[in-house]
């Protein structure tokens, strides 16, 4: 197993979030969290992530307790964590987005770039253009593959088809199918669809706990998955 988090407990200030929440990804594993908002599926990633501290529970990752370590120790251990706000670097061109990126890696540039390739094929048109012109699709392929540079073990992606249009949807469930049996992840989204075709398993999760945990079949069955929302 290389994530496996138990009885996760969340607090804004006296307002709790999260209750007891437990969840496990496998090595190379695709899970869903889908939840209304206000569910508390962004507060999960952002825990794990390291940008929350959690009131009570474990968070294990690759054997290690991470729970309440900094974000930035967190990354270094292997995990990273994909916005939803899809932002990137507006007034530097892409390159420089991906060599920001390349040098935190460690890697060389022309590596960095070839890897991104392989999540953002079209990216060699987009080089030297500022990243604020992407679309937003785009911007989403961007970040997923600056994300995979450094082969961390597991990706946190928080609604990564949120906002975009049904072609640039389509690209976005094109680069995560590519990447399966690479990397683990954990991706958050609301379009049930998606879900369908590519989770290997779902939580549900509802008023900030597990409401239930599906495989199989009843990943790509959408009211089933409904029925839990």
């Amino acid at each position: 197993m290389l994530l496996s988090v138990k009885g996760l407990d969340v607090a804004y200030g006296r307002a709790k979030v999260l209750h007891g929440v437990s969840v496990r990804v496998d090595r190379g594993e695709r899970v869903f969290v889908v939840g209304r908002n206000g569910a508390g599926k962004t507060t999960l990633l952002k825990t794990i992530a390291g940008f929350f501290a959690p009131a009570a529970g474990t968070i294990e990752f690759d054997g290690r307790n991470i729970g309440g370590k900094p974000a930035e120790e967190v990354a270094r251990a292997g995990l990273r964590y994909v916005f939803q706000d899809k932002r990137v670097f507006t007034r530097l061109t892409v390159r420089e987005n991906i060599e920001i990126a390349a040098h935190a890696a460690r890697l060389p540039l022309a590596s960095a770039i070839e890897r991104v390739v392989g999540v953002f094929p079209s990216v060699p048109r987009f080089l030297d253009n500022p990243a604020g012109g992407l679309s937003g699709g785009q911007r989403q392929l961007l970040l997923i593959g600056r994300a995979l540079l450094g082969e961390p073990q597991l990706l946190l992606i928080d609604e990564p088809t949120e906002g975009l249009s049904g072609g640039a949807v389509e690209e976005v469930f094109v680069a995560l199918d590519r990447s399966k049996g690479k990397v683990a992840m954990v991706i958050v989204e609301q379009n049930l669809s998606l879900v369908g075709k590519l989770a290997e398993r779902v939580y549900a999760v509802k008023e900030g706990r597990i409401a239930a945990e599906l495989n199989g079949a009843a990943v790509r069955d959408e009211s089933t998955l409904e029925s839990y929302l």
